[in-house]
């Protein structure tokens, strides 16, 4: 793997190998049909994997946000359903199943 050494001693310091490593297993060269060996492609470097690594980040920073907008939507219908009509009506215990705990 080509390696600038300050861009990977940066990433190394605040990222960790361990976390890095599963970013740059991919480019190892394969050894048999499941195993990869422990040398790199020649065409890969310290700085493609950054960039998979951030595109990864980037990715779950999206998929988080979508998340916690549907969370939001879903408890905000829950709230409107437990309280259309009575605005108190999440206090009704025979609005849940009977198995439920209410007093708790």
């Amino acid at each position: 793997m080509q390696v600038d050494e300050d861009l990977a001693r940066q990433w190394l310091t605040n990222v960790s190998y361990y976390r890095l490593s599963a970013y740059w297993y991919p480019a190892r060269v394969q050894k048999g049909r499941l195993t990869r060996s422990d040398y790199f492609r020649p065409d890969v470097s310290f700085a493609d994997v950054v960039a998979i690594y951030e595109a990864d980040r980037k990715l779950r920073t999206l998929v988080h946000d979508g998340m916690e907008r549907v969370e939001v939507a879903l408890r905000t219908r829950v709230g409107e359903v437990l309280c259309d009509p009575d605005p108190v009506g999440y206090t009704d215990p025979a609005r849940f199943r009977p198995s439920f705990d209410h007093a708790s």
